[in-house]
């Protein structure tokens, strides 16, 4: 696993966190909680579309 990989592994999992625990404390419905979801969204997407790359190559 690059370093990179690894990188991005941990600030998905800080992000999954913050959206557990904002949703717990703020409510689903929360623009809060709207907002770290799309963040995590978009850094899932980097990784998918990193180890795809990593893999076709």
């Amino acid at each position: 696993m690059l370093a990179y990989e690894i990188v991005l592994r941990e600030l998905i999992e800080v992000k999954r966190e913050e959206l557990i625990t904002t949703g717990m404390t703020k409510g689903l419905n929360s623009d809060e909680v709207l907002t770290i979801s799309q963040e995590l969204d978009l850094l899932l997407n980097m990784y998918q579309l990193i180890t795809a790359l990593f893999v076709s190559f």
